[in-house]
């Protein structure tokens, strides 16, 4: 009997980490056609940076879930190298910030990688949506009421 090595090959996002894990094919979809601001981490499953990545990306997504998207980009994946590609990414893990506007322009992450910082970012790059009122529109409103 000749044994043969396998290779497992194995998301580095468990499916409950509350990470969507994007492909070439499905990375429009998931983060350039929806309204959400979302995070993209662009890794490969080697990087020892991307798997100490994993647990504070993923408790930043649990908590943040329902406000911001977090999606992963495997970057070692044949299809999705025209992607990373695309968004110039050149070490692992990148992280960008593609805020809720209509271009969808990322920025980059450059912050401490831990699910605090993640999610301190994130808040503060969600968009204002109060308006500001001067003295005489509140008195305006109120007098209408």
């Amino acid at each position: 009997m000749l044994l043969l090595p396998t290779t497992v090959l194995c998301a580095l996002f468990p499916a409950n980490s509350g990470v969507v894990q994007a492909t070439g094919k499905t990375f429009d979809a998931e983060v350039l056609s929806i309204e959400k601001p979302t995070f993209v981490a662009f890794t490969a499953p080697w990087c020892g940076h991307c798997k100490n990545l994993v647990p504070q990306y993923s408790k930043a997504a649990k908590s943040l879930g329902g406000i911001i998207k977090f999606v992963n980009v495997d970057c070692d994946e044949e299809g999705n190298k025209q992607t990373c590609a695309r968004y110039g990414v050149q070490g692992f893990p990148t992280i960008k910030f593609f805020p809720a506007t209509k271009k969808r322009l990322p920025r980059d992450y450059r912050g401490e990688r831990t699910a605090k910082e993640l999610a301190k970012f994130g808040a503060e790059s969600l968009p204002q949506t109060a308006k500001k009122l001067t003295a005489e529109a509140l008195i305006d409103f109120v007098d209408a009421v």
